[in-house]
C-alpha cells in the first residue's frame, strides 16, 4: 500500500527519524497495520528502523531516534532534529528560478 493511502484509510502508524548527533535525518521508517493486523510496539519499530537504515548502508553508530506522531508530516518536505528540544524541524527547501 502507497504511503499516501495508508495515510488516507487512516490505518495505525508508526513513524521514527534516526538522527545524528548534529540532528541530521539518516533515515526516516514508517510502519503501518494493514487490514486490521497488528502494529508493531514503538521498541519493535525502532528496532526495524536501525535494522534497515543499517541494510541500507547508513552509519547509525551515533544515531538517535524520535518517534513522530503523525506520519503524514513525512511524506512531503525536508526535515531536520533539533537535537534538544527532540523535534522535528522543517528545512526550507530553494524553489529552482
Amino acid at each position: 500500500m502507497h504511503i499516501h493511502k495508508a495515510i488516507a484509510s487512516k490505518q495505525q502508524s508508526r513513524a521514527i527519524v534516526l538522527y545524528d548527533p548534529n540532528g541530521r535525518v539518516i533515515h526516516t521508517h514508517v510502519m503501518y497495520a494493514l487490514n486490521g493486523g497488528a502494529i508493531a510496539t514503538p521498541e519493535q519499530a525502532e528496532k526495524r528502523a536501525f535494522e534497515i537504515a543499517k541494510d541500507l548502508g547508513r552509519d547509525v553508530a551515533n544515531a538517535k531516534a524520535l518517534h513522530v506522531d503523525d506520519p503524514a508530516i513525512l511524506t512531503s518536505g525536508r526535515f531536520a532534529v533539533d537535537p534538544d528540544a527532540r523535534q522535528l524541524k522543517r528545512i526550507p527547501v530553494m524553489q529552482k528560478r
